[in-house]
């Protein structure tokens, strides 16, 4: 009798541990939602939601985010504020408790960022401007940010991309690096700074664009998997040509969301060989998720707010946190013209990259 006891004793005892390994697990969703970034980061235990999309799509990343088996966000970060990655915010902030935000701090004078910030006063969420060096743990997620630090960076392509949230996520041995929407400016300071930069996971900055990216900063990363957030056929040519062929001469495994639609990886935390990756291409070809270009740009320069007449002259007396040329390419889309670099100009490279024909702006908007 005792024998037995023993016997039930041990396999109780191995149920257990079992359990408490399939509960150590990661897993990181790369959610496609037409351009912008929206992902997810979870354990059994704790929400990570890192950007929210366009506003367009705010409604769909709640039902994203609910399909996960999220019912609280732990933790809400901003990397910045342009509309593709706070568009969605308002929604998420509506819908979800949520016990901290972190966001940059950068003086963004769009009345979507007011919105947000004053959305998260309503709901009485704790605001944080995280910095170079701080810390955060969430069971055993460590996070760790590299950027940004003071003073903030000005002069670049875009002074708040480049002024974006950068953090490592490290889970037992496996890390991941999410960029924002990071400039080469930005990878530069953090290059000099030696800042770790190394991971096996690399949430590839700004869609893909030309403005990050460098063979530099690759180098340094030393990434065995890269994911790219961006939109099918999208009228700015994301990701560019040069940039899928940097990360591919470096033999990382390369996921883009226009092509495999949401991306989801997950670990136990052993080894960058235990991840296991999963896509679904059906939501890329999602008519709901592909919005009109001209939506888009729309969204891009009201930040998805339609309001009255005189709020939208009011709002267009405020600076343009996307430059000039974003309005100007969303004027030429009301004129009926398209903008070079759209869906009737690209063609499919063998790699999966697209490659827009006839002549690029010097510097297109956001590019």
């Amino acid at each position: 009798m005792k024998t037995v006891l023993k016997v039930l004793l041990l396999f109780s005892l191995l149920g257990v541990f079992s359990g408490l390994a399939s509960a150590g697990e990661l897993t990181v969703s790369f959610f496609y939602i037409g351009h912008g970034d929206c992902i997810l980061v979870q354990d059994e235990e704790h929400a990570i939601l890192i950007d929210a999309g366009m506003a367009i799509q705010g409604d769909r990343v709640v039902e994203l985010l609910k399909n996960a088996g999220v019912e609280k966000i732990d933790l809400l970060v901003l990397t910045h504020a342009d509309p593709d990655h706070i568009g969605g915010m308002s929604a998420v902030i509506e819908n979800f408790e949520i016990a901290r935000c972190l966001e940059p701090g950068w003086p963004d004078t769009s009345r979507t960022y007011a919105n947000f910030l004053r959305d998260l006063e309503r709901k009485n969420v704790p605001v944080e401007n995280p910095r170079a060096g701080d810390e955060y743990d969430l069971g055993e997620i460590h996070i760790e940010v590299l950027f940004p630090e003071m003073p903030f960076i000005e002069g670049a392509h875009s002074d708040g991309n480049a002024n974006s949230v950068v953090f490592r996520i490290e889970f037992d041995e496996v890390s991941f690096l999410f960029t924002g929407d990071m400039e080469l400016e930005t990878e530069q300071r953090l290059l000099e700074a030696e800042a770790n930069v190394r991971c096996d996971v690399l949430k590839v900055a700004h869609h893909g664009s030309r403005t990050s990216s460098s063979a530099e900063f690759l180098d340094a990363t030393k990434a065995k998997y890269a994911v790219v957030s961006c939109e099918t056929n999208s009228p700015l040519g994301h990701p560019r040509p040069e940039v899928v062929a940097r990360i591919l001469e470096r033999d990382m495994e390369f996921y883009r969301t226009d092509v495999n639609g949401t991306v989801v990886c997950k670990t136990d935390g052993s080894s960058a060989d235990s991840i296991e990756w999963k896509v679904e291409r059906g939501d890329a070809n999602d008519e709901t998720v592909n919005q009109n270009p001209a939506e888009r740009l729309r969204d891009m320069v009201t930040g998805g707010n339609s309001g009255s007449e005189e709020e939208q002259a009011q709002e267009d007396d405020q600076p343009e946190p996307s430059g000039s040329r974003l309005r100007g390419m969303f004027d030429r889309f009301r004129r009926g013209r398209q903008p070079r670099g759209t869906e009737g100009d690209q063609q499919q490279n063998q790699d999966g990259s697209q490659e827009t024909q006839g002549e690029h702006p010097e510097n297109p908007p956001n590019d």
